[in-house]
């Protein structure tokens, strides 16, 4: 089985998209609130991987994981064709501490028996420090943009070296 830990804001959704997109009446913790704050173009990104990363599943780390079920992502999720994908979620500390993000990570991965090299953290925060032992595992994205075809591909690497960037001719 192959992970990722999933941070929402700045991954799956991005500044652009806050900008521009129907302000919602719905509540967080609403399906209809999920559909309106994620940006489905970096989702079809997450999907890419999904279908490139074989035996991938979704843990969520993100603060979102407060509001909704494993069931609710795996229900928005499966508009994209990522069924069933998201198999839990991080432990919940009452602190937004980045590094507290990193260690209940760290704690899920060891919990479940996940090798390092079975695992990717996907977050908009550097919340590995260069000197952490797993901070080859981390990859960053630019909460201007959230989750690029770019970082789908680069995430991919990351599972499996052998893989290449498809060559697209226009």
């Amino acid at each position: 089985m192959r992970i990722i830990a999933l941070d929402i804001d700045g991954v799956l959704n991005n500044y652009v998209h806050y900008i521009y997109r129907k302000k919602s009446e719905h509540k967080i913790g609403s399906l209809d609130f999920m559909k309106a704050n994620i940006d489905p173009w970096n989702t079809r990104n997450l999907s890419y991987i999904a279908k490139n990363v074989k035996d991938l599943r979704i843990v969520i780390s993100s603060t979102w994981r407060m509001y909704y079920e494993i069931e609710d992502f795996n229900k928005y999720f499966s508009k994209f064709d990522m069924k069933d994908l998201v198999i839990g979620k991080t432990l919940i500390r009452l602190s937004s501490d980045f590094d507290t993000r990193s260690r209940e990570i760290d704690i899920w991965m060891k919990e479940n028996s996940i090798k390092k090299e079975d695992y990717v953290v996907l977050d908009d925060h550097s919340i590995y420090h260069p000197t952490h032992p797993d901070f080859d595992r981390f990859y960053q994205t630019d909460c201007n943009n959230g989750l690029t075809y770019t970082d789908a591909c680069n995430v991919i690497e990351k599972f499996d070296t052998e893989w290449k960037k498809p060559r697209f001719f226009f």
